[in-house]
């Protein structure tokens, strides 16, 4: 049974420079650490998870990253319990999960240690406060595994963020830290598989709990990790079992106002480029957690939000899904510039910043990709293809609207000679559609004597093929004037004589009618 390899192994591979994944110059790792409590104005803010969501307002909306590490993806220490204090960084490259943070008290306790390879401790808990005091925030999950073939017949998770620090009385709770991700991918050139068996699931670890505050304002919860972090050059992953964020953390009770819920995690995070990722299975966002109850009649705490189902960032990336049954589901699926969403299955909310590319169907096959939310693309680039042979077109169907000025319509061929009078739909929107499309055509697309004609409608987009019209007005909206060869002038000289000749012969019989044969004609 696969099994977490041990640091003194990995030490071992960096040194031999011989592991199968060519392990790299070590980076941060680890969910980040929930912010430390204050007084009862300030609840710490929850600690961003690896690759995944940001944590939960403290109380009094103190923001998600008033801690150490506050922001995805950063590991550490939990903050002190000072609203001024930025707490102590982590060891870069740790498999550790985050020490918990103080409270600011003399003297200083000492930070409860993450253990190797696990959940980020638990912030130090107040049992009196005072001004500018406050439990500590919680440390960031430690990731699980940069193993594609860990997880069988059992999910393999990301570690827990700590729970932030609890003030027992006068002050606020501290912030949750960041739950790890389930699989960390950071070495260039990657090449892997996940298991296909279906109990197998790669998880994000959950944000930690926001602590509690007593007369003052609860922490808020640590956001969930990402199911896979891909921080690498050049990978080619395939993923055949489910992926998915982790929750948030819940937000911490205060008696003035409680923390909200952490964020969920993102199912797939990446960010480095030129990679390329098949998902051949489903890849869920992480649920946001509860935001805090309100004991004492005070402020109750937000739910989190949701996860991105997928969030691509860095450029020359490339998001396959490989079969129409693949989902993205329970959050947004967001593409930076540069890169590409390609294949047959279904997204939520599909946003595209401009230059990122949708492109439905596989290579030798046209095929559609179904929006069950909203379409958001404006500047960005639909790539789509003509299996005349079939009469078919790569397509997109959204459920709600679609949004797309400025964007740019490719349309290649993929099969086939198209002919005058097909239509292909290739955009379905149920919630309408704003803006248009820009037609770009590929040299060969269609054969002489056909052009190309789109058609905005209201809830459609349609490409129709109509046969060549004359030729355009030349400059100034003048039409040109034709010209003939030496040919054609001889030709419409002996038109014009023969012409002329039959008119003569018309007007003399005409003259001549009724005339005695004797009498002259002219």
């Amino acid at each position: 049974m696969a099994r977490e390899p041990s640091m003194q192994a990995t030490r071992a591979c960096a040194l031999a420079l011989c592991c199968a994944l060519a392990c790299a110059t070590p980076s941060a790792w680890a969910g980040g650490a929930g912010g430390g409590g204050a007084n009862g104005s300030t609840g710490g803010g929850g600690g961003g998870g690896q690759g995944g969501g940001r944590g939960g307002n403290g109380g009094n909306h103190i923001p998600g990253d008033a801690g150490t590490g506050g922001t995805a993806g950063l590991p550490g220490q939990g903050g002190r319990g000072d609203s001024n204090s930025h707490g102590h960084p982590g060891v870069p490259g740790s498999l550790d999960g985050g020490a918990g943070g103080v409270a600011n008290v003399v003297p200083e306790p000492p930070h409860a240690a993450g253990g190797t390879s696990s959940a980020g401790a638990d912030g130090h808990t107040v049992a009196v406060g005072r001004p500018g005091n406050g439990g500590g925030g919680g440390g960031g999950g430690a990731d699980r595994t940069e193993d594609c073939a860990l997880a069988h017949g059992a999910p393999t998770q990301g570690h827990a963020g700590g729970a932030g620090g609890q003030v027992l009385t006068d002050g606020s709770g501290g912030g949750g830290g960041g739950g790890g991700a389930g699989l960390h991918i950071r070495a260039n050139g990657t090449v892997c598989a996940t298991s296909a068996q279906l109990t197998d699931t790669f998880m994000g670890g959950q944000g930690g709990w926001g602590g509690r505050g007593m007369q003052g304002n609860g922490g808020g919860g640590g956001g969930g990790g990402a199911g896979l972090y891909l921080a690498a050059d050049g990978a080619r992953i395939a993923l055949n079992t489910w992926i998915s964020g982790g929750t948030g953390g819940v937000g911490g009770q205060g008696d003035s106002e409680s923390g909200d819920g952490g964020q969920g995690g993102t199912g797939i995070f990446v960010r480095g480029n030129g990679n390329a990722i098949a998902v051949h299975n489903t890849v869920s966002a992480g649920f946001g957690g509860y935001g805090g109850d309100a004991p004492s009649g005070g402020r109750a705490g937000v739910h989190g939000l949701s996860g991105a189902a997928a969030d691509i960032g860095g450029t020359g990336n490339m998001l396959v899904l490989a079969s129409a049954g693949v989902r993205l589901q329970g959050g947004d699926t967001l593409l930076a510039g540069g890169n590409t969403l390609r294949g047959n299955g279904s997204v939520w909310t599909l946003r595209l910043d401009a230059g990122a590319t949708v492109a439905p169907g596989l290579a030798t096959s046209v095929g559609g990709i179904d929006v069950l939310g909203t379409l958001h693309m404006p500047g960005g680039i639909f790539a789509a293809r003509i299996d005349a042979t079939a009469h078919l077109s790569d397509r997109l169907a959204v459920t709600g609207p679609a949004e797309i000025t400025g964007a740019h319509l490719q349309m290649n061929r993929l099969a086939g000679t198209p002919a005058a009078g097909q239509v292909y739909t290739l955009l379905q929107a149920q919630g309408g559609i704003t803006g248009a499309f820009t037609l770009e055509l590929a040299p060969g697309t269609l054969p002489p004597g056909t052009q190309a004609r789109l058609v905005h409608l209201a809830d459609r987009v349609n490409l129709e093929i109509v046969a060549a019209g004359p030729a355009p007005p030349g400059p100034g909206g003048v039409a040109p004037v034709p010209t003939l060869s030496s040919w054609g002038l001889a030709g419409l000289g002996m038109l014009l004589a023969g012409s002329a000749l039959l008119l003569r012969r018309y007007r003399t019989g005409r003259n001549c009618r009724n005339v005695p044969p004797a009498s002259p004609c002219t």
